[in-house]
């Protein structure tokens, strides 16, 4: 998988609070650790370090959030790598 955004920071969540008590429509138990979310975001601080680069959107400005997420399949036959999506 390849992710491409326009943000400059990653939040990444490991899914350790799921409890298993959710069931998916395939019948799958959520366990702990059992999923992962991949969230682009401005940097965390970004307020109250400058260093970081405004976050700030003023009224009336353009506002673009852009995130593309490509997964790759590899054929089990010769493990090359295509584009899926």
């Amino acid at each position: 998988m390849t992710l491409w955004t326009n943000q400059r920071a990653l939040q990444f969540y490991t899914g350790q609070g799921l409890s298993g008590d959710m069931i998916t429509e395939d019948g799958t138990e959520l366990r702990p650790r059992a999923a992962l979310c991949l969230e682009p975001h401005e940097a965390p601080g970004a307020l109250h370090y400058p260093a970081l680069g405004s976050m700030m959107v003023s009224p009336g400005e353009k506002y673009e959030h852009r995130i593309l997420y490509c997964f790759f399949v590899s054929p089990a036959s010769n493990g090359a790598s295509t584009p899926q999506g």
